[in-house]
């Protein structure tokens, strides 16, 4: 059984599509998937996201993946997991100097404790 994305995901997912690459395409179909439950499906995209970075150099973007992966992860309940890809998403972030970025991780770490 096949779930559509809801209304403000496919949004997302329509704006990114337009504009944006496939490496990014498919990290926000794995964001839109992991929000609706379809965590299978969310790492098939997430798969095909790192696969699609491996090719290129962008450290936002290596960034952007290791947190949606911790984010997966502790979708998935695997809490070392995700502790780990969010703290490798942390020191990119603070290499990046993204505060923002780094606050989202540090919301995530304190869910995961």
């Amino acid at each position: 059984m096949t779930v559509d994305p809801p209304l403000s995901s496919q949004r997302c997912i329509d704006t990114v599509s337009e504009s944006g690459s496939r490496l990014e395409e498919n990290r926000a179909l794995a964001s839109s998937y992991r929000a609706l439950g379809d965590l299978v499906r969310a790492e098939e995209f997430l798969d095909d996201a790192v696969e699609a970075l491996g090719r290129i150099s962008d450290a936002p973007e290596r960034a952007a993946l290791k947190l949606e992966a911790a984010q997966l992860a502790v979708a998935r309940r695997d809490l070392p997991e995700g502790r780990a890809a969010v703290e490798l998403a942390l020191k990119e972030y603070s290499r990046l100097d993204s505060q923002i970025d780094q606050a989202a991780c540090w919301r995530l770490l304190g869910q995961i404790e």
